[in-house]
């Protein structure tokens, strides 16, 4: 048996907004991480989107301006406008570093290695789903 524990340390980075109909995203660090879109809610805990990457300010940009090919930034494009244009509000948080304790042993999580970023992006999804957080990469 396995014993994990996964602590990251969150960021707020400020608010997507909308210009001239284009997503507008807070400035992010140039490092790989894990990213949460909070949509909140005034009665409850809202939505989210959360995401990895191995460059936060490319994926933002995806994000913003997708390629015709770019499925899922075509639809995360889509569902940012869709709840901005209804609530007006789009949190955003990052972790770029963070640590994690395996069978009783800490150690930082590597950001730029994919396997430790998809153990916080899985970290992540499981907390918000334990909030009751509606997620939309579900």
């Amino acid at each position: 048996m396995t014993d994990v524990d996964v602590h990251l340390a969150w960021r707020p980075l400020g608010e997507v907004v909308l210009q001239g109909g284009k997503l507008e995203f807070p400035k992010p660090p140039p490092l790989p991480g894990v990213y949460w879109l909070h949509f909140p809610t005034d009665d409850g805990p809202g939505g989210a989107y959360i995401g990895q990457t191995d460059s936060l300010p490319r994926r933002f940009g995806n994000y913003r301006n997708p390629g015709p090919t770019q499925h899922t930034s075509l639809r995360i494009n889509a569902l940012l406008t869709s709840v901005l244009l209804q609530t007006g509000c789009i949190e955003v948080r990052v972790a770029v570093e963070g640590q994690v304790r395996v069978n009783g042993r800490l150690v930082s999580l590597n950001m730029p290695l994919k396997s430790h970023r998809l153990l916080a992006e899985g970290a992540a999804v499981v907390d918000a789903q334990v909030q009751g957080v509606m997620l939309a990469n579900l």
